[in-house]
């Protein structure tokens, strides 16, 4: 048996495969990456994925983690139990939210395609890229429109969650797809708050600064929080701070092989998404890593 059970737990879009392959490499290391723990997390997940207006797409991705992120779950759940002798080590990553955003689309484009298209304007060109990049501008336009009508980020989750249409102001008209990719897009605001402690128990509050690490330690697991933006410098840090020992980080980019990446990229420079960023940096997630500047 291995002697340290390794997590990379986090938002997506922040090199994980790469970190964790890097992690796996160590000795007497067993590496493992999830977006979600625990069992409120995994109930929530369902839940979400047999929801009628979900697509195939989303449906098969959410459920082709649920078997992987329950088993993680036993095993953290029996390290922190002490039926594991292991010890746990657990390292997530903060990404800026606007570029965190902008890689989510890319990587799930193909669940988003037919909505950004339908948001394009009638007399756009028949042309799917084209529509592609209309239709997603169309709705960075809308989602900045829709932030700024609340003080902040979080207060906009909390009343586009909410169901109750008096408090979801122009979010209320919106298809169900649409309200997704809204809440996608302001997934990190929320992160720590909702997934990392549902999953983890852990607070903001009980870690340690030591730049370039956040870091606390309870019983015989250690968990880390570093910048993706300082990922070179940073994950050396950690693995210094963890294991005693540090691996070498594969970063591999395959934006460029994803379909409709030039019309994203488009969309991503326009007017609209330049007013989106500045109102993404409305929220305790982006004051308390750095991005708030």
């Amino acid at each position: 048996m291995t002697e340290i059970y390794g997590v990379v737990f986090q938002m997506g879009k922040v090199a994980s495969t790469a970190i964790t392959k890097a992690l796996g490499s160590l000795r007497q290391v067993e590496a493992a990456h999830c977006h979600f723990l625990g069992e409120d997390a995994l109930r929530k997940v369902l839940r979400v994925a047999l929801n009628p207006a979900n697509t195939d797409y989303f449906f098969n991705h959410q459920m082709g983690q649920m078997a992987e992120n329950a088993a993680i779950t036993r095993a953290i759940n029996r390290i922190r139990a002490g039926t594991d002798p292991r010890r746990l080590v657990v390292l997530s990553l903060t990404r800026d939210p606007f570029t965190w955003f902008r890689s989510s689309v890319l990587q799930d484009i193909s669940g988003y395609a037919d909505l950004l298209c339908d948001l394009a304007p009638e007399n756009a060109s028949a042309n799917r890229d084209a529509r592609v990049r209309l239709g997603l501008t169309r709705f960075l336009g809308h989602l900045e429109e829709h932030l700024s009508d609340f003080p902040t980020v979080e207060d906009c989750l909390e009343a586009s969650r909410s169901g109750d249409p008096h408090k979801m102001g122009r979010a209320r008209d919106w298809p169900h797809q649409q309200r997704q990719l809204l809440l996608s897009a302001l997934r990190p605001a929320d992160w720590f708050n909702q997934h990392y402690r549902m999953g983890l128990g852990l607070d903001l509050t009980q870690f340690q600064r030591n730049t370039p690490l956040w870091h606390t330690t309870d019983g015989n697991a250690q968990f880390g929080i570093i910048r993706y933006e300082e990922l070179d410098t940073a994950f050396p840090v950690f693995c210094d701070w963890a294991l005693g020992q540090t691996p070498r980080l594969p970063v591999a980019n395959e934006s460029g092989r994803k379909p409709f990446s030039n019309a994203i990229s488009a969309a991503f420079a326009t007017q609209e998404a330049a007013r989106l960023q500045a109102a993404l940096k409305r929220s305790d997630y982006a004051r308390h890593f750095g991005y708030a500047a």
